[in-house]
């Protein structure tokens, strides 16, 4: 199995030049498994509730979906993060996008960072392992400053993946460490996209 952790810089509010560049980095890199950054498609950092209803779709809408049908058509599973608007609250979240459809999910971030909590609501997911046996892989999903807390690394290992990936925007050196000391602690593959 190959896995790709793509490292871009999203523009903020240029959605469809997102896409674009995500699209042909889906169709161009070789690898069963591409993890983008947190708020890949609409790029980060929020100022307020407004802007983001603004970018936020539905999981469930045309532009998850149309993602969903490049990950049928190269056979790839891809780990994107998004603004995510569902039932009137705003989230934090990321989409992980299998060929096999029945496999979709979406992950919620737990631990808001800094003024994140003026713009978005809370996850209510919880943490999950998603078992894929096409590829005989589990993975575990957090977003960004989720990785602060070593619980959160530690309940995805004992929930039984074998894969952590974390889509993030992170703004401190410190993080590349305590990646290493997660992956090394649980014993456990962890792919930390972050922006550059």
């Amino acid at each position: 199995m190959r896995l790709a952790v793509i490292q871009f810089t999203p523009v903020f509010g240029a959605k469809e030049y997102n896409l674009e560049k995500i699209s042909k980095y889906i169709n161009e890199i070789e690898a069963d498994i591409l993890v983008f950054p947190e708020l890949a498609i609409s790029g980060y950092f929020f100022q307020s509730r407004e802007e983001v209803k603004e970018a936020a779709e539905n999981f469930n809408g045309k532009t998850i979906g149309n993602l969903h049908e490049l990950s049928i058509k190269f056979n790839k599973t891809i780990v994107i993060g998004f603004p995510e608007s569902y039932e009137n609250k705003l989230y934090n979240s990321v989409a992980i996008l299998f060929p096999n459809t029945a496999l979709n999910k979406c992950y919620r971030k737990t631990h808001l960072f800094y003024k994140e909590r003026f713009c978005f609501d809370k996850g209510d997911t919880g943490f999950f392992v998603i078992e894929d046996k096409d590829n005989d892989i589990n993975i575990g999903t957090m977003i960004c400053y989720d990785w602060r807390f070593p619980e959160s690394a530690r309940i995805l290992t004992l929930m039984g993946a074998d894969l952590i990936v974390c889509p993030s925007n992170l703004v401190t050196d410190v993080w590349q460490s305590v990646i290493y000391t997660w992956a090394v602690g649980n014993r456990d593959d962890l792919a930390g996209a972050n922006r550059t």
